[in-house]
């Protein structure tokens, strides 16, 4: 796995989110995960994709 990504918490954290909102945007097509393990359904974003997390979790 990339070394650029960051599991699902703490990339909420950088992006102001709670864990639940980028499960919810990814739902929607807003924050798509870079990588998903098969294995375990655990979720990993990319360090660039804060960015959109926090134009996302700014207006709230």
């Amino acid at each position: 796995m990339d070394e650029e990504l960051s599991p699902i918490g703490r990339f909420a954290g950088l992006g102001r989110l709670s864990v639940e909102q980028p499960r919810h945007h990814a739902e929607l097509g807003l924050l798509v995960p870079a990588y998903v393990d098969e294995h375990t359904g655990h979720r990993y974003h990319r360090h660039e994709q804060a960015r959109d997390a926090l134009s996302i979790g700014l207006p709230r």
